[in-house]
C-alpha cells in the first residue's frame, strides 16, 4: 500500500506502475479510502492503467462494480461510470439482469443527486441510455429527467450537449 500511495501521487504519461507493477488490487483498494484526494488519484491512475490493460479490470469486474455502487466520492463516480461504460459499450463484461438493475438504480441515485457533476452526470445519461436496452424502466425514467435538465437556465454546455443528443434519439 505504501508502494501504491507513492505511485499514486506521480502522475505519468508513460505507462504506469499499476499496469508495470501489478498494482491492479492495490490501486483498487485505494479507491475505497475515506481520504477524497486519495480516492481520486487511486481512481485516476486506475483508469490511466485501464487504457493500456482493460482486461485486468475486466477481471475485478466484480469489486469494481461493487466499489461504483459504494462510491460517495464524486471524481471517482466520474471515472467509474466512464469506465463501466466502456467496458459495457465493448462488450467486455456481461451483466446479468440483477447487475443491470443494480446499475440503473445507482445510475439513477447519482443522477438525481443535488450536487451532481455535469462531467458525472454525462457519463451517466451515456451509461443509463446504453444499459436501457436491458432494463425496460428506464428509458420512461431517464426521458422526463433529460428534458428537466435540456430546461435548467443554468446548465451547463456540456449537459445542453449531452440531452440534445439524448432527446434527437428518442
Amino acid at each position: 500500500m505504501i508502494l501504491a500511495r507513492r505511485v499514486l501521487y506521480k502522475p505519468s504519461k508513460e505507462p504506469n506502475d499499476v499496469v508495470e507493477r501489478g498494482l491492479w488490487d492495490e490501486t483498487m483498494t485505494a479507491v475505497r479510502t475515506a481520504d477524497a484526494h486519495t480516492a481520486f488519484r487511486a481512481a485516476w491512475a486506475l483508469e490511466k492503467a485501464y487504457a493500456v490493460d482493460r482486461w485486468a479490470v475486466v477481471e475485478r469486474f466484480g469489486q469494481f462494480l461493487e466499489d461504483w455502487i459504494a462510491t460517495d466520492n464524486h471524481s471517482v463516480k466520474r471515472i467509474y461510470t466512464k469506465m463501466l461504460y466502456d467496458m459495457l459499450l465493448w462488450e467486455r463484461v456481461e451483466v446479468d439482469n440483477v447487475e443491470a438493475e443494480r446499475i440503473a438504480e445507482r445510475g439513477f441515485d447519482i443522477l438525481i443527486e443535488q450536487d451532481c457533476p455535469v462531467g458525472t452526470r454525462t457519463w451517466l445519461i451515456e451509461l443509463l441510455t446504453l444499459i436501457g436496452k436491458r432494463v425496460d424502466w428506464i428509458e420512461e425514467t431517464l426521458t422526463p429527467l433529460v428534458r428537466r435538465f435540456s430546461e435548467e437556465p443554468e446548465a451547463k454546455p456540456a449537459t445542453r450537449f449531452i440531452t440534445r443528443k439524448y432527446l434527437k434519439n428518442l
